[in-house]
């Protein structure tokens, strides 16, 4: 079962009871922590590979921002069998902008662009951008896929960066540091 660490009963795998983190958060607080499936509820990029649920959903009811169905009472509606989460989030298709989601460029964030000369032997690599000063298992702030060098356009929030360029191998080369004003 993809992503199940929110389901809030035991489920059977492999014939054994699997206990996940929300049941398991339970048991030890006594609180019914809120748990919220957002996974069959998202765009997969290619409309042909997403939850048939989803697009159901979203051509019955054409919502424009994340959104939770509800009966007549305010109550979240359940509309998958497998579904054993409080509320199941719905999200619109995301609106491209230059091939990246729109919702990148708010928020403060800065298109930063960032060249980069092409690498022999082929393959794509990731740009990626770290926060400067991070821990070297950072998460980065934005990575962008590219086939054989060239220009990107990263989206940052203001300050210093460091960048990399990581292969398929997941092997990563430092490419500079960068600040975004």
């Amino acid at each position: 079962m993809r992503y199940s660490h929110n389901v809030e009963e035991p489920h059977d795998y492999g014939g054994e009871a699997i206990h996940r983190t929300a049941l398991r958060l339970r048991a030890l607080t006594g609180l019914d922590p809120l748990t919220i499936d957002q996974t069959a509820g998202l765009s997969t990029g290619d409309a042909r590979r997403d939850d048939p649920v989803r697009r159901a959903v979203l051509a019955a009811h054409h919502p424009r921002v994340p959104s939770v169905l509800q009966d007549g009472q305010g109550r979240s509606v359940k509309i998958t069998p497998f579904q054993r989460n409080d509320l199941q989030v719905f999200h619109p298709d995301p609106v491209l902008i230059a091939g990246r989601p729109g919702w990148l460029y708010g928020e403060g964030r800065t298109p930063a662009r960032v060249r980069v000369a092409a690498w022999a032997g082929g393959g794509r690599r990731l740009v990626q951008a770290f926060p400067a000063g991070g821990p070297a298992d950072a998460v980065p702030a934005d990575q962008l896929l590219m086939g054989s060098g060239g220009e990107v356009t990263l989206l940052l929030m203001p300050g210093p960066y460091r960048l990399a360029l990581q292969d398929e191998a997941g092997h990563s080369t430092p490419l500079g540091s960068l600040t975004v004003r």
